[in-house]
């Protein structure tokens, strides 16, 4: 060790040692409320796959909607019926999604794709494909 004293310089004194003692005190324990984002509630968010039939099930999944919920919405059965009903009634449901603060999009698969509806605080992510 004199080669650090050498370096250093200085002359060794010696240090003193002395021993805390640990002071024992009870820890209450703190109540924490967790943190939620202020936009949900107590109700979970639901899933719910729906059909898109007629102009009645447009005002349902609204609602589902409206209610904070996400929709997986098939179209198959009004498909069948024809492209220009079809159109209207996805242009009608876009439109009031659009106005709520809401977002869809259609989901690419076979046959036809299933459209995905979410609510105002829900963002959906487009792949830059």
């Amino acid at each position: 060790m004199g080669f650090f004293r050498k370096i250093f310089g200085g002359k060794h004194e010696e240090e003193e040692y002395y021993e805390e003692e640990e002071e024992e005190f009870e820890e209450e324990p703190i109540e924490v409320e967790p943190v939620r984002p202020r936009f949900l509630s107590e109700k979970a968010i639901t899933v719910k796959p729906m059909n898109l039939r007629s102009a009645e099930d447009v005002e349902q999944i609204l609602n589902e909607i409206n209610e904070g919920n996400i929709v997986l919405l098939r179209y198959d059965d009004l498909a069948s019926e024809g492209e220009e009903k079809l159109k209207f009634m996805v242009q009608k449901l876009k439109e009031r999604i659009l106005e709520m603060g809401g977002d869809l999009v259609m989901i690419r698969d076979r046959g036809y794709p299933p459209i995905l509806i979410v609510p105002r605080f829900i963002e959906i992510w487009r792949s830059p494909d």
